[in-house]
């Protein structure tokens, strides 16, 4: 929530300026307007995106991966690198829309 607010500080409407002076004085302001609970806003979306994204990149790599395999199973280390990647990229652009519920949960 920290992060999420210093970043988009000034960005919702002409002239309001900065809110916060750094990490420590939004992690204390957020804490005193809204209490603790403020802090943890967005955990719920956070969690799911994260299981998500890392389940859906286990899922995904096996197959590309042996779509680069040699006739014996081998698969070389590049074959790896690009499936690894791959799987990654189609996992973040899957994942994305729950990182977008998140970070509206947070500026709020």
């Amino acid at each position: 929530t920290v992060k999420v607010r210093l970043q988009i500080q000034g960005t919702s409407e002409v002239g309001t300026g900065r809110v916060y002076k750094g990490s420590a004085h939004a992690f204390t302001k957020i804490a005193r307007d809204e209490g603790a609970r403020g802090l943890w806003k967005g955990l719920g979306p956070a969690l799911f995106r994260q299981v998500y994204y890392s389940t859906l990149t286990m899922v995904i790599y096996e197959p590309i991966r042996n779509l680069f395999a040699t006739s014996d199973g081998s698969v070389s280390f590049s074959g790896k690198l690009f499936a690894g990647g791959t799987a990654g990229m189609l996992s973040l652009f899957m994942a994305n829309p729950i990182e977008v519920v998140k970070i509206r949960m947070q500026a709020d």
